[in-house]
């Protein structure tokens, strides 16, 4: 399993994580260092940092 895909699974249990505590992403933005996702109600923020990750939290964006 390739370093790139076991950040993408990471990543993807992160966001899975906020889904199934029923919050709703509040913020997305990019910089150079990746893409930011915020949360409602909560303080972090995820980095995404790996192409398939950005595209799973669109695809979840668009299916809610």
């Amino acid at each position: 399993m390739s370093e790139e895909y076991k950040q993408f699974l990471k990543e993807k249990e992160k966001i899975e994580e906020c889904f199934k505590k029923g919050l709703k992403i509040e913020k997305i933005y990019e910089n150079l260092d990746g893409t930011f996702v915020k949360f409602e109600k909560c303080d972090d923020e995820i980095q995404l940092t790996t192409p398939d990750a950005r595209k799973f939290v669109v695809t979840k964006l668009l299916h809610a």
